[in-house]
């Protein structure tokens, strides 16, 4: 998949401005499709922060320096101002734009890591299906109300409660004072298995000193962190080769590899196998 410039890239973006007044911080709401195929190249996101609900396809975006996020229906990612990042449309996307200024931690609370101004980086949540549901619906009543501008501010917001919900689940239950530290561990490695960790975050992560996160490893589970995390990459990298339409260096990329040859020695040191020769087995057998 070529990478084009975002100049050329928005020319096959159909927009259309659903709210150019909503409630503040909010500036511009728009619903935006992109077609199949289309694969944007690093850019700047521009001096507002956006929020950005996938309503339908699929797509992957990835800051400089950050792991590829894939993003699907329910899907909600939060963009801030300036960040350099990249995408691709994996299948026909639809989304929903939300542009908006500042706001203020201390006075807002948790909406502020969706309107920005905590925020540092690109952040990703998945809203329920009956959410996703919803605000389908709450857009499409506010497409006839006679106060559009209010009718989408209140969808979008509706769905931004949904994924602070979303996200702050799986931290309380994860942070967890009797969740046992190799719990916490083997949860945290599980939800990043896309990039590369290092012992020293996964203590932090589960409350011990790198030594004792080792012991413990070694008590209950026969192996070190790294190990256990290189035998789940694998299996990741194995199955994303088996049964997803991407070549091998497209899953390195997504794996945060940076080098297609080391990932193939990764590949073959951890499974035995070629990661090339598994593709075209596995395209063989379809």
């Amino acid at each position: 998949m070529s990478r084009v410039a975002y100049k050329n890239a928005v020319k096959h973006i159909r927009l259309e401005i659903l709210s150019s007044h909503p409630l503040a911080p909010m500036s511009k709401i728009s619903r935006c499709i992109y077609p199949a195929g289309l694969a944007c190249n690093w850019h700047a996101s521009g001096e507002k922060h956006h929020m950005t609900t996938v309503l339908s396809g699929r797509m992957v975006f990835q800051a400089r320096g950050g792991a590829p996020l894939i993003c699907k229906a329910g899907t909600v990612i939060s963009i801030p101002p300036n960040t350099e990042l990249n995408w691709q449309v994996e299948r026909s996307s639809t989304l929903i734009h939300c542009h908006h200024n500042d706001f203020e931690f201390e006075v807002h609370g948790a909406l502020a890591f969706f309107f920005g101004s905590m925020l540092k980086r690109l952040a990703k949540a998945e809203i329920e299906g009956k959410s996703l549901e919803a605000f389908k619906h709450a857009l499409a009543m506010a497409s006839i109300s006679a106060a559009q501008d209010l009718a989408f501010s209140l969808a979008n917001l509706q769905v931004m409660l949904a994924a602070i919900e979303s996200v702050q689940k799986p931290q309380i239950r994860n942070g967890n004072p009797m969740q046992s530290p190799l719990a916490r561990c083997l949860n945290h490695i599980e939800a990043n298995l896309n990039r590369q960790l290092s012992l020293a975050e996964l203590a932090k992560h589960s409350y011990v000193c790198s030594s004792r996160l080792m012991q413990l490893f070694k008590a209950k589970l026969g192996e070190t962190p790294i190990q256990y995390i290189s035998r789940r990459r694998a299996a990741l990298a194995e199955q994303m080769i088996q049964e997803e339409n991407r070549t091998v260096s497209e899953v390195a990329s997504l794996l945060d590899f940076h080098s297609l040859s080391y990932f193939t020695r990764f590949f073959k040191k951890q499974t035995g196998r070629n990661p090339s020769k598994l593709r075209h087995e596995s395209r063989n057998t379809i």
